[in-house]
């Protein structure tokens, strides 16, 4: 009897089982010089496993993520649509929108259907909607004013008087929108210059003297030197806000025009950072990533750079409270938080997917047109979707100036329950040459106001993910 095998280039090997039968039965009568010789083999690829373990230690090779991350709960697609919800929970095909959500909640709460209770249960367990109405009279010297603030739309101004405010709670991240529909009625100014003429000026004014175009002169690097890709590189932070805290650079300046290659390619390069500061360090295993594009955001460079960092104790800020919410969460309802986050998202028609990543408009965001994207791993469809989302914001809302936050699953050997899958925050932050804020004492110190409806910028970023997707297929 014989097999035959196949391995690369088409090479046979023919194996026949009475002869490894009787090398065995050669092994077994093997003399005490045969035995020495096997120990001597044995010690041998013992000593390169140690030697290639070194060198692991030692040499900055680039990991891939996905072998050093441990598996976050498995995350799967809403079993509810928009579609059931209006038909079976509703019964009435009502516009979804924040304006009209606690008349929807009074609705669904009397539904009969022991699937749409359920459901609701979930959503309040999550979400409490508070709706508060708010009159006001205009005096006629204050009128013109105030009907030039809105438009000259005399529908508008009669609102006006008789306003609603919706506070919208998460009861475990403890975070809330307040959100009144006449704020985000009122027209946006129009800028003396168009916003991509300023950032092309501004992009060509800086070049010249951006120390990020020259990083291997004018940056800073780490112990273990710098991760260079096609398109991106990084450089130690020379003032740093933890041990591990980097930049994650691209090699072009101007920073709206970026591809999708390029786009993945920088995020790549800052899991490969992760992977080599862990390695240097074992104790640091929280990975986060933070990027503001364009000074209004936040930014001190116009150069496009990642801020990349991985803590030792718990993740940055905010990512953090994500996290002790999801354990919260899971010992009070015996469910996964993110899992029950996407669903109640998509129920109302607030969420996309693309491939194995999800991407949902927050009932209660940070600030202007915020969109979270999720994912088990961070994985090529996580990353497609950011750009997706991103490209939305720049190229389809012409919101130039954005911030967004990553946190990835850590790096060590926690339980199951306090993993995190991979989330990312996305927000817009207005004007590219506003001088005036977006951001207040009442979004630091109370709560925040963000006069965009989710209801509609998910129409936007569904828009955005069928029609890239399409392009990059």
């Amino acid at each position: 009897m014989a097999r035959t095998y196949r391995r690369n280039k088409g090479t046979k090997y023919r194996i026949r089982l009475p002869q490894i039968c009787l090398e065995m039965g050669q092994i077994t009568l093997a003399t005490q010089t045969r035995i020495r010789i096997w120990k001597l083999a044995a010690l041998m690829c013992l000593v390169v496993i140690v030697f290639l373990f070194y060198m692991q230690l030692t040499v900055p090779i680039p990991l891939t993520f996905k072998s050093i991350v441990p598996s976050s709960l498995p995350l799967n697609r809403s079993k509810h649509s928009k579609d059931w919800f209006l038909s079976i929970c509703v019964k009435q095909d009502l516009r979804l929108s924040l304006e009209n959500l606690p008349a929807v909640l009074d609705i669904w709460k009397q539904s009969q259907d022991k699937e749409c209770n359920h459901v609701y249960a979930v959503f309040r367990g999550i979400f409490s909607v508070q709706y508060n109405p708010a009159k006001i009279v205009i005096p006629s010297s204050f009128e013109s004013k105030v009907r030039k603030w809105l438009g000259s739309s005399e529908k508008v101004f009669q609102e006006s008087k008789n306003q609603s405010v919706i506070f919208v709670y998460n009861e475990f991240t403890r975070e809330q929108n307040t959100y009144n529909p006449i704020r985000g009625k009122r027209p946006l100014p129009i800028p003396e210059e168009p916003e991509r003429l300023y950032v092309d000026r501004l992009a060509k004014d800086t070049a010249s003297t951006c120390d990020f175009c020259q990083y291997e002169k004018f940056t800073a690097e780490e112990p273990f030197g710098r991760i260079i890709s096609n398109y991106s590189a990084t450089a130690a932070n020379t003032f740093k806000l933890d041990t591990w805290h980097s930049l994650v650079l691209t090699r072009t300046h101007h920073p709206l025009n970026w591809t999708m290659v390029q786009f993945v390619d920088l995020y790549n390069t800052a899991q490969k950072w992760f992977s080599r500061a862990h390695i240097e360090n074992t104790e640091y295993k929280f990975p986060s990533l933070i990027w503001d594009l364009l000074p209004h955001a936040g930014a001190s460079q116009i150069h496009p750079h990642l801020h990349v960092f991985l803590d030792r104790v718990r993740y940055q800020g905010a990512m953090e409270n994500w996290r002790t919410a999801a354990r919260e969460y899971a010992q009070k309802n015996k469910r996964d938080f993110f899992q029950d986050m996407i669903d109640v998202h998509a129920l109302l028609g607030l969420s996309v997917q693309y491939g194995k990543a999800i991407a949902f408009a927050n009932l209660v965001p940070k600030k202007e047109n915020e969109i979270v994207v999720i994912s088990q791993e961070p994985n090529e469809d996580f990353y497609k979707l950011l750009y997706f989302v991103l490209r939305a914001f720049i190229d389809d809302m012409e919101k130039l100036c954005f911030s967004s936050g990553v946190a990835y699953p850590n790096l060590g050997s926690e339980k199951i329950e306090d993993r995190i899958p991979v989330f990312a925050r996305l927000v817009t932050r207005g004007a590219v040459a506003e001088i005036r804020s977006d951001v207040s004492s009442l979004e630091l110190f109370a709560a925040t106001n963000a006069n965009t409806d989710p209801f509609e910028v998910i129409r936007v970023i569904r828009k955005s993910v069928e029609k890239r997707s399409k392009m990059t297929n």
